[in-house]
């Protein structure tokens, strides 16, 4: 489409040039033809020739603010076959996040996503493979907790399509902790750490956490694995974080959560905190900033649909669709 678009302005401008060109059709309307010319060199430049800037400007600043899609990997790499993609401190899975949020999205009381749900549900909240990633998705989530999908473990593209997707304007939602494991669903059934150095101690070897993908790149620290992150613990929120994404009192009032790996107040990075946990200096729910978007960092461990970590989490996405100036 786009070459045939091309041919036939350049044809044009190549038909125009000769007329006027041709000594003995010079006349007083010739001028006309010349300026049509112009017109038609600067329209092919400036918006033909950058068609594939402009369809994604369109996608990033116009489609995903109005039509706010929602992306949930499914753990596959590409449309071949692949291993399924292991949950590490999570347990929802894509169809039920899928699910969760569509009836969640039906009661919101948009017209214009109860409309498009109305129509076609799979084009606002679809399942997606890790190559589909891309700018006309207003929102990612990646249900395996600590895991991930990643095509290439050594080079890690996957993770930097998704850095590339928040600095473009996207919010991605991690869960559990996040990118402490990544797997190639396309040839290993089995999850690899995404940390390669080593510490030899007395005790023997051990690794840390400021040594994730998370941390580095994100400059994001988190509480550690020990048996007291799956102790309930209760959340609450001040009224500076009310005014972010509102109250959440309602799920939050007089029920415990369990947290994995929540970030704490020492990290290095722009975050903005959601939810916190009472008697310490830690964020169960909070927003990173990267770039132009977020990264939505859920430090809990949800293992059902049906518990309030969950509901948490799908309340927290809810809000973020409808405040979508965070973006």
């Amino acid at each position: 489409m786009l070459k045939t678009l091309e041919a036939i302005l350049l044809a044009l401008i190549n038909i125009i040039f000769t007329y006027y060109g041709t000594p003995f059709l010079r006349d007083a309307k010739a001028s006309q033809y010349i300026i049509f010319a112009i017109l038609l060199t600067f329209f092919y430049y400036a918006i033909v020739s950058k068609y594939d800037l402009i369809l994604k400007w369109l996608k990033r600043k116009i489609l995903r603010y109005f039509i706010p899609k929602i992306g949930i990997l499914n753990g596959q790499i590409d449309s071949n076959r692949n291993y399924g993609c292991k949950f590490s401190w999570a347990g929802v899975r894509p169809l039920q996040w899928k699910s969760g949020l569509i009836t969640r999205l039906k009661k919101s009381g948009h017209p214009l996503i109860k409309l498009i749900l109305f129509c076609t549900p799979s084009f606002l909240v679809k399942e997606i493979k890790a190559m589909e990633i891309d700018d006309s998705f207003f929102l990612i989530i990646n249900p395996f907790g600590d895991n991930y999908p990643e095509e290439d473990t050594e080079l890690h593209v996957t993770f930097f399509k998704i850095r590339r997707f928040i600095e473009n304007g996207g919010i991605f939602v991690v869960t559990g902790g996040a990118f402490y494991f990544q797997q190639d669903t396309s040839k290993t059934p089995e999850p690899e750490q995404t940390m390669i150095r080593q510490y030899i101690t007395e005790r023997g070897s051990r690794q840390y956490l400021k040594d994730t993908l998370l941390c580095i790149k994100f400059g994001i620290n988190t509480t550690g694995d020990g048996p007291e992150e799956d102790t309930p613990r209760k959340f609450y929120q001040t009224e500076t974080e009310r005014t972010r994404l509102g109250d959440l009192t309602y799920i939050l009032t007089n029920k415990q959560f369990r947290r994995f790996r929540a970030l704490t107040i020492n990290s290095s990075c722009n975050f903005l905190p959601i939810v916190r946990e009472i008697d310490h200096d830690y964020y169960p729910v909070a927003l990173v900033k990267n770039g132009n978007g977020f990264l939505a960092h859920f430090g809990m461990h949800i293992v059902t649909d049906e518990t309030p970590e969950f509901d948490l989490a799908a309340e927290v996405i809810l809000r973020l669709i409808k405040h979508r100036k965070l973006s």
